[in-house]
């Protein structure tokens, strides 16, 4: 006989596939578009990785929400474009370094204390090391391909 044993694993995939952890991640995905949208504001963190995470929440979910972002105006653009490319235009690189040497700056000036300023400094030169490392998009005009443009 030839029967397919329920491994631990299979079993916790067909766990996660519940309705309960559905709707789990479909709080979660809404929770990340939240963080992202302050995120906009806030030039601490860049925006994308929030929103991919809300749109991998979001499609385990089975959520419409994917949709919607995908089609969003203005993050529908960024998410279509790093599931294409995996790249990160140049323009975006150079303004979260700018903003992330903005935001050590002020730290500096409102002086915090050298043991937490060391640790900013660690984490903003990850981040740096992270989006520096990503392939490059050179923008085209409006900060989209022509085929998003159309």
């Amino acid at each position: 006989m030839n029967r397919k044993r329920d491994t631990p694993d299979r079993h916790r995939a067909s766990m996660l596939a519940t309705p309960g952890y559905r709707h789990l991640y479909v709080v979660l995905a809404w929770c990340c578009l939240a963080l992202a949208c302050v995120e906009v504001v806030l030039p601490l963190v860049p925006t994308t990785p929030f929103l991919l995470c809300s749109l991998w929440f979001s499609f385990k979910g089975r959520s419409a929400l994917a949709i919607w972002l995908l089609r969003h105006r203005r993050f529908g653009p960024l998410i279509r474009r790093w599931r294409r490319e995996r790249s990160i235009p140049l323009g975006t690189k150079r303004l979260i370094g700018a903003l992330l040497l903005l935001n050590w700056l002020a730290l500096l000036a409102l002086g915090v204390r050298p043991l937490l300023l060391l640790g900013v400094t660690l984490l903003f030169c990850a981040v740096l090391g992270f989006i520096w490392r990503l392939p490059t998009t050179i923008e085209s005009g409006l900060g989209t391909s022509p085929q998003e443009r159309k």
